[in-house]
């Protein structure tokens, strides 16, 4: 044991003493690279955006304060309160964010998003964070199903990023074949009419606060049997929403292919395919989604 000992103080002695260890600053001549996430989205709970951003250096930071915002007023012991604002260094919030398609030129412009509003009560502030996003604040971008859609950006310095998209058709499902009524433990058959090659069932229920079940069928896979299906209800009858996601190639190599969980995929930007997928110019992707619903009673039963 006490030669274990030696030899470990000899290497300590060497590393310490014969090279000199210090922080190193990380550089690199990689350019700076445009990095787009955008989405045209037939789903009525998410807007078609664009976001637009950069790659920066390992030595940037990636938020930087805008400003300090005095929100309120009080009395005692603290007599305000402020925020600090930040917003991220990799943002190109004066692009040009131009989609076109046969049926005319939509320009989307910058949104700006809070959030994160953390409070600090040692110095009586808020940490918040503003991101843009671009958007059709006219309200006159309609996609539709089947339609190419292409994107073309022009940043401030000057830099071009283009994309096209195909949305998918609406994935509707056999309503036909559906029970009228589902009860807990009982098979859920689910069949597509059209033979949409990248497609996702998610099954919730109307009045309880649950995920519920989820299933990303494999590439033209056109039906799914949901097995003994349960979902917690608070009564004994509730309502079986059926959500049915289409997606075009793009979104689905780069948001859930091989990933666990898209929800987190696709808030964060992640991806396991490359960071390019689609995008000319750039990196990033551009895809596109639609959606189809339909609802049926599901009551409760016991197993037994």
């Amino acid at each position: 044991m006490k030669y274990y000992i030696f030899y470990f103080a000899v290497i300590i002695f060497f590393l310490f003493n014969c090279s000199e260890y210090r922080w190193e600053k990380v550089t690199t001549d990689a350019e700076n690279r445009v990095n787009i996430l955008g989405v045209i989205s037939m789903d009525s709970t998410i807007n078609s955006f664009v976001k637009v951003h950069r790659t920066i250096q390992p030595s940037d930071n990636d938020k930087i304060i805008l400003r300090y915002d005095t929100t309120a007023y009080d009395t005692g012991a603290y007599d305000y309160y402020y925020e600090t604002v930040r917003k991220l260094n990799y943002e190109y919030r004066d692009s040009e964010v131009i989609i076109s398609s046969s049926d005319g030129d939509y320009q989307f412009f910058p949104v700006i998003y809070k959030y994160k509003r953390e409070f600090k009560n040692d110095n009586n502030a808020y940490r918040v964070m503003e991101e843009v996003m671009f958007e059709d604040t006219l309200g006159i971008f309609k996609p539709e199903a089947g339609r190419n859609y292409f994107l073309k950006i022009t940043t401030p310095n000057g830099k071009v990023v283009t994309a096209e998209t195909t949305v998918p058709e609406v994935p509707k499902i056999d309503k036909t074949l559906l029970p009228d009524t589902l009860y807990t433990y009982d098979d859920l058959n689910i069949h597509f009419l059209d033979n949409l090659p990248y497609k996702k069932i998610t099954l919730s229920t109307k009045n309880t606060n649950h995920r519920g079940e989820e299933k990303v069928m494999s590439e033209n896979q056109q039906y799914y049997t949901f097995e003994r299906l349960y979902l917690y209800i608070r009564s004994d009858t509730d309502t079986l929403n059926i959500k049915t996601t289409a997606y075009d190639k793009h979104y689905f190599d780069y948001f859930m292919k091989d990933r666990d969980d898209e929800v987190i995929s696709f808030m964060l930007g992640e991806s396991d395919h490359g960071l390019n997928v689609g995008i000319e110019g750039g990196i990033g992707v551009f895809g596109s989604i639609a959606t189809y619903e339909t609802q049926i009673i599901y009551n409760y039963r016991n197993e037994e």
